[in-house]
């Protein structure tokens, strides 16, 4: 019946019995039914493995998980997958909001710090999962010193998915509450920000951009720090990038960084980058979806 393992954690007793019905012959069903009430037929045995999983309410599945992936004697495939198990359990915002109390918080934190770049990436996917639109949650993350944690490792990151996961889950956690932002600021984390940009990583480039263009639009005095942390010139210099979508997130970005701000605007005129701009109007048909440039 269960031929994926996500299957086990998404699904509860009365809505397996569900899927079980709606994909199997109803009338075979029933008459196997029958040949057992007859006792002409074994009933199948079920074995007592899956239905314990089966059985389990989501917070045993979790403290299950936990206790595997802290456990460094086990293979590093098998503390991944438990990991990954925990990710998808706390996709539930009910879960998200249990981890702490279960004790989980902690030691997913913790789990940023393992040597292993993989242990590492499901941790901080499980931290940006937890606190996605989830106040509780983030408040929680940043009770227990995630974001420190976080920007320790988004410096020091050699690996492309880590320093993605790692983006997602403080992007998360500072977009809309002002006290993990102000927490952020205290930890230098823009400064760490214009590290992603000295990488090869176009990825979480194009990744940071937007997440900067969102922080600019909800917080005013973020236009004035990317132009004190070296944002911004960092953004303009990749506008003429081959990249047409870091471009056009480059673009996006300078856009909300310009509006209100007479000090990025005064720096915006400098003359390199006004030819560069006029040569990007050339290049660039004048149409809705190249409206940026030309705005510019």
């Amino acid at each position: 019946v269960i031929h994926h393992r996500e299957h086990i954690f998404s699904m509860d007793l009365h809505s397996l019995l569900n899927w079980g019905l709606s994909n199997s012959d109803k009338e075979q069903l029933a008459k196997d039914a029958e040949a057992v009430r007859s006792g002409q037929k074994e009933p199948l045995h079920v074995d007592k493995k899956w239905m314990d999983i089966i059985m389990k309410s989501d917070a045993d599945k979790m403290k299950d998980a936990i206790k595997l992936f802290t456990d460094t004697s086990k293979d590093l495939a098998d503390r991944v997958e438990a990991l990954e198990d925990l990710q998808g359990l706390v996709e539930t915002i009910d879960n998200a909001n249990d981890l702490p109390k279960i004790g989980g918080l902690v030691p997913v934190i913790g789990a940023l710090e393992d040597p292993a770049p993989e242990i590492q990436m499901y941790a901080a996917w499980v931290l940006g999962t937890c606190c996605q639109n989830n106040r509780e949650s983030q408040d929680k993350i940043i009770e227990a010193g995630a974001l420190k944690t976080l920007v320790h490792l988004l410096a020091h990151t050699k690996s492309q998915n880590v320093r993605g996961k790692v983006l997602n889950a403080v992007s998360g956690l500072i977009r809309s509450n002002a006290a993990a932002m102000d927490q952020f600021r205290l930890l230098d984390g823009f400064a760490t920000l214009l590290k992603v940009f000295e990488t090869d990583d176009a990825e979480s480039k194009r990744r940071l951009i937007h997440i900067l263009t969102q922080l600019a639009t909800t917080y005013a005095f973020v236009k004035d720090v990317v132009r004190e942390t070296g944002l911004f010139q960092a953004i303009l210099g990749m506008i003429k990038s081959g990249d047409l979508d870091l471009r056009e997130k480059c673009l996006l970005a300078l856009l909300a960084f310009l509006e209100g701000s007479a000090k990025n605007k005064q720096e915006f005129k400098n003359k390199k980058v006004q030819q560069q701009i006029q040569q990007l109007q050339q290049e660039i048909p004048r149409d809705d979806e190249n409206s940026e440039v030309h705005y510019l």
